[in-house]
């Protein structure tokens, strides 16, 4: 894109460059206003939203998981341009692991004790949640889950475990309730949920 051009929710505004680049899409429809580098030399691109919020048409997938290969899924991740906490592009992540990888845990605990955000996440949204979780499974080539959740996540864990239920899904998920020790930092407590005091 160019500074004055026009841009919709999801328009693609920078394709990937070099091994580890990724897609940047816009989060909002509107104008490109600047086309920069920040002070750290890192490239950036400003849009002013136009509140109005018009969508770019979408392509989703039309076949089905089930019949996706791995390799297939880690292109979709990367045409995504998903990001991973750790900075590195999802689709990176999945390439090395798939194959080499024979557990997948997923962890929805927080260093936080007063931050709830995660847990109401996945619990408001919590079919696309396990969806998501099948789908790295898939590229994964894992056929089991584990999912480990605050004790204060309780709540969560029960409807998480009967939406697993309803889809007949629940043998692909094991779900866990991590006693959370503060200040303990969330890698340090998924630990000792899973392996115990050392």
């Amino acid at each position: 894109v160019s500074e004055g051009d026009e841009v919709r929710r999801f328009s693609l505004l920078a394709s990937p460059s070099g091994e580890l680049g990724t897609p940047v899409f816009s989060p909002v429809s509107g104008r490109v206003t600047h086309i920069g580098a920040d002070g750290t030399g890192r490239p950036f691109i400003s849009v002013s939203s136009d509140g109005v919020g018009t969508e770019e048409e979408r392509h989703p997938v039309s076949r089905s998981l089930a019949v996706l290969s791995s390799g297939e899924i880690i292109a979709l991740a990367r045409a995504a341009g998903i990001i991973c906490r750790s900075g590195i592009p999802m689709w990176k992540n999945l390439s090395l692991s798939s194959g080499a990888a024979r557990t997948l845990i997923v962890s929805v605990l927080t260093s936080d004790p007063l931050d709830r955000s995660l847990l109401t996440l996945v619990s408001s949204r919590r079919e696309a949640f396990l969806c998501g979780i099948k789908i790295v499974q898939k590229a994964l080539g894992i056929r089991r889950a584990t999912v480990v959740l605050p004790e204060r996540g309780a709540d969560v864990s029960a409807r998480l475990r009967e939406a697993a239920a309803s889809d007949g899904s629940a043998e692909l998920f094991r779900f866990i309730t991590a006693t959370e020790i503060y200040p303990m930092h969330e890698d340090a407590q998924l630990i000792y949920a899973l392996a115990g005091p050392a």
